[in-house]
């Protein structure tokens, strides 16, 4: 049984997300905001990678990731979800242009029955 179209991009756009994810551990790669921990502080933006969200974070430094939670497992999240939105609709945009190129007539399933 052939799956539906959306489940593979679905499948792909979780994979894609997930390594994304895993990536962004070793890289830098997330939008985030840091400020030395003072009374008033003042959070300048950079990029920076997401530490071990099950650890204690460095004494000092407050860092918002994506501008929103100081919390590392919260940016891991939204990192996880921008990327998931990001690549289901790159595949849903090269998934009509690969369609709509190959106009094919297939019919092995139904040889395949007999």
């Amino acid at each position: 049984m052939k799956k539906p179209r959306a489940i593979k991009i679905a499948n792909r756009a979780i994979i894609s997300g997930l390594i994304l994810v895993v990536i962004s551990f070793l890289f830098p790669i997330v939008p985030c905001t840091s400020s030395p921990v003072i009374e008033e502080p003042i959070y300048k933006l950079t990029i920076c990678k997401i530490p071990n969200p099950f650890t204690e974070q460095l004494i000092g430094v407050s860092t918002k990731y994506y501008g929103v939670n100081t919390s590392p497992l919260a940016g891991l999240i939204i990192h996880f979800f921008i990327a998931l939105i990001f690549f289901v609709i790159i595949f849903m945009v090269i998934s009509k242009k690969s369609k709509s190129a190959s106009k094919v007539l297939d019919l092995t399933e139904e040889n395949s029955k007999r």
